[in-house]
């Protein structure tokens, strides 16, 4: 009996974002997890020949179905628990930078402000000293009290004042008065030269955070792709091994239901009918394990395309603190995509610096960041069709194992049931009052 193609496209997840939601037993290390060559042949290295061996069959086989709260997952969860914390930890980066952004660009508009009230002082001192310069070379200030005749008739004083006369300032004097009209000048430029040195600084990290910022988001959805790849891998993996592990137990019952039955010899019959029980319970234990494993991950698609959209809107509320000036025209907002592996590294985010937009730093890589994008870039093509397009917003059916697949395996069990003759008591069970199988009548 051939084992029908397992929906994959339901079932594969997108996202895992609680670590304490449980997954079920994973297979594989977290290095090969994306080996292509483990793509389509999954879990070949596990077809052992003992599996088959019906003398090292026994009931303590690792076959046993595990918990999905308790059975930690080994291939997926080193993989996507990394592409998670990496994705939050960019979240938390873009919040720094977006935070940076807008307070750059507050501060740089506050200094626009005080460029021009720099500007304004810097042109009435440089007026007010020709003024009275002029009028110091002319001679027109007052002998008793210095001042010029702007000055004193601004005061609303007679000029000169009364008993004074006026009187030509020596060479000197001139230049005393220069200097110190001078001065205010001299350092309303520095100020005004200070405030466009701190405006090009404040730019330059605008411009620097705002690119991070775009370098960020690229990054976080190459995480979440790295995620889901990752748990797309899981999931291939996974079926992978069940209808490997399937088709070894139904040839066996297949072998049990074709042979003859050693109705004559009661020791042989106690064995063949051991050897009946034991594939039955295991394809049963192996069916429970296989739907834990499905609903497990169908779970963690749900949690995992929540998380998304929940980091999505985050990102777009950090977004918008800064200007709209330091974003490409085009840029309408953060949305939750799926990357190719096959995309240009700085198209992945590979050039952003978690949280540093320091210019001086442009063009500088994090270890971090290339390592997670190349382990993105070994994740084959294939793996992408097995993910699941809406981020598991939509949860996939709750029938996990092929229907065809299991009733099939039903009418086979039972095929090999039938033959078993039904076990006779003994007489020290009948006097008891329980069965050959320890049940009580």
């Amino acid at each position: 009996m051939s084992i029908p193609h397992l929906n994959l496209r339901g079932i594969a997840l997108v996202l895992l974002v609680c670590a304490g939601t449980g997954t079920a037993t994973l297979v594989g290390a977290d290095d090969d997890l994306l080996d292509p060559s483990l793509i389509g042949a999954a879990q070949r290295a596990q077809a052992a020949d003992d599996l088959l061996d019906p003398a090292s069959l026994r009931p303590s086989r690792d076959l046993r179905p595990q918990s999905a709260t308790t059975a930690a997952p080994t291939a997926a969860g080193a993989s996507a628990s990394y592409a998670r914390s990496s994705a939050e930890s960019t979240v938390r980066a873009l919040d720094s930078l977006t935070q940076a952004l807008a307070e750059r660009a507050d501060e740089i508009e506050k200094l626009d402000r005080e460029a021009l009230v720099l500007e304004s002082k810097l042109d009435r001192l440089t007026r007010e000293k020709a003024e009275i310069m002029e009028e110091y070379r002319n001679g027109l200030f007052c002998s008793g009290c210095n001042k010029t005749k702007a000055q004193i008739l601004a005061e609303g004083d007679q000029f000169p004042h009364p008993g004074q006369h006026i009187i030509q300032p020596t060479l000197e004097q001139i230049a005393a008065k220069e200097r110190e009209l001078q001065s205010p000048i001299d350092q309303a430029r520095r100020d005004h030269a200070d405030n466009r040195a701190r405006q090009q600084k404040l730019n330059a990290e605008l411009d620097e955070a705002g690119a991070q910022s775009l370098a960020g988001v690229a990054f976080w959805s190459t995480c979440i792709s790295l995620e889901q790849a990752s748990l797309a891998a899981t999931g291939l993996a996974q079926r992978e091994r069940f209808q490997a592990e399937w088709s070894r137990i139904e040839d066996q019952l297949q072998r049990l239901a074709e042979a003859e039955v050693p109705m004559g010899d009661p020791v042989r019959l106690a064995e063949f009918r051991g050897e009946c029980d034991l594939w039955i319970d295991l394809q049963e234990r192996l069916e429970r394990q296989h739907d834990t494993e499905e609903k497990a991950l169908r779970l963690a698609a749900v949690h995992a395309g929540r998380a998304a959209r929940d980091e999505c809107a985050q990102l777009n509320s950090f977004i918008r603190r800064g200007p709209r000036s330091t974003l490409p025209r085009a840029y309408l907002g953060v949305t939750v995509r799926i990357v190719s592996s096959a995309t240009n590294r700085d198209l992945l985010g590979g050039r952003f610096r978690m949280g540093d937009f320091q210019p001086a730093n442009r063009g500088q890589t994090r270890a971090g960041v290339t390592a997670l994008i190349d382990r993105f870039a070994q994740v084959p093509a294939a793996v992408f069709n097995a993910i699941n397009p809406d981020l598991g917003n939509t949860p996939a059916p709750d029938s996990t194992t092929d229907d065809l697949l299991s009733s099939a395996a039903r009418l086979l069990r039972e095929t090999v049931r039938n033959r078993l003759p039904k076990e006779v008591p003994s007489d020290a069970e009948r006097n008891h009052g329980t069965t050959g199988n320890g049940v009580r009548g």
